[in-house]
């Protein structure tokens, strides 16, 4: 009887990507009844705009993943600074974009590096510890805006290509974000990693007791996520054409409702990385859909910020259950 209860409880929460995947195509048919035309095209449009948020929501998964209320609210800082570095660093240069890339990739993890020393190393809460990295990352971005000036931008082709080109038919965007979808998946499922991050989310004096290295998961997580942030970064700076102060601010609350829709606890505990993917998706059309009912724009925070609130709501308790059960 417990072990039917166990398998129905796995495969509900397993398959709870499948209820936002639903909930993405009604919105996209409510937004398509709006605009009275009826397009693939919006679809793919929405699909591509998504990508660039779900590069940095897997980040931000994994970051909540590891319990006790975690978020990295250093994500914004992250997009911006590595669109400047992409600006600064590479420029449109071909010669320049492997050393560049390293580079922002190594800043990405150098930032994950310090927010978990902040969190682990000096004790600091972290959404604190990550929301003062912010504050430190912005006015690294600050200063390099200071520093460009107003110098021309030019995007590298190849990496045009990669941020807003097609293949088959189909975005390549949407190809990088099911390589790293894969992966991370792998890494929750099949790896030693990932079965000790559900592990330290779920309870992490158990998993300390297990003989888990639990310090070493956290900051393999926190680095994981500068990585994904920085990536995410530098694709959105190629894809807008250059980098602005202020340009990862959005993307914050948009990657915990991602997270959260999509099936991972807020507690900490379940990730589920396909239904991050679609949340975001599910997100953009919200998104779109008000901006097609011309709502004003500050009637469409006030709403994104109630669905936020709400998401989280209805995400939190579910760990309280599966807790008691």
């Amino acid at each position: 009887m417990n072990e039917n209860k166990a398998k129905k409880k796995f495969s509900l929460s397993d398959a709870s990507w499948v209820y936002v995947m639903f909930g993405s195509i009604a919105m996209w048919l409510a937004m398509c009844a709006i605009s009275g035309k009826f397009s693939f095209e919006s679809l793919q449009t929405n699909i591509i705009a998504a990508t660039f948020l779900a590069i940095v929501s897997i980040g931000q998964m994994l970051v909540v993943t590891t319990g006790k209320g975690a978020m990295d609210l250093s994500i914004p800082g992250t997009i911006t600074l590595a669109a400047f570095l992409n600006s600064m660093l590479i420029n449109g240069d071909p010669n320049k974009i492997v050393v560049g890339i390293i580079i922002i990739v190594l800043t990405g993890a150098a930032i994950g590096v310090f927010n978990s020393i902040c969190v682990l190393g000096l004790k600091i809460p972290p959404m604190i510890a990550t929301l003062a990295v912010n504050y430190i990352l912005s006015s690294f971005a600050m200063m390099c805006n200071s520093h460009m000036g107003f110098e021309r931008l030019v995007q590298a082709d190849v990496l045009v290509a990669i941020a807003s080109g097609k293949t088959f038919g189909i975005y390549n965007m949407i190809f990088v974000v099911a390589a790293i979808t894969i992966l991370v998946v792998f890494l929750l499922k099949k790896t030693t990693y990932g079965k000790s991050l559900i592990a330290l989310g779920q309870n992490d004096l158990a998993a300390y007791i297990a003989g888990m290295h639990i310090n070493k998961v956290q900051i393999f997580t926190y680095i994981l996520g500068g990585v994904l942030g920085a990536i995410a970064g530098l694709l959105i700076s190629v894809r807008s054409g250059g980098a602005f102060l202020g340009m990862g601010d959005d993307y914050l609350m948009d990657t915990v409702a991602g997270v959260v829709l999509g099936g991972t606890l807020m507690s900490g505990g379940r990730a589920c990385a396909v239904g991050t993917v679609f949340g975001c998706l599910f997100i953009r059309i919200v998104v779109t859909l008000m901006q097609l009912a011309q709502f004003d724009i500050g009637v469409q925070y006030i709403i994104k910020g109630i669905l936020i609130v709400a998401i989280i709501i209805i995400g939190t308790p579910s760990r309280r259950k599966t807790e008691q059960m």
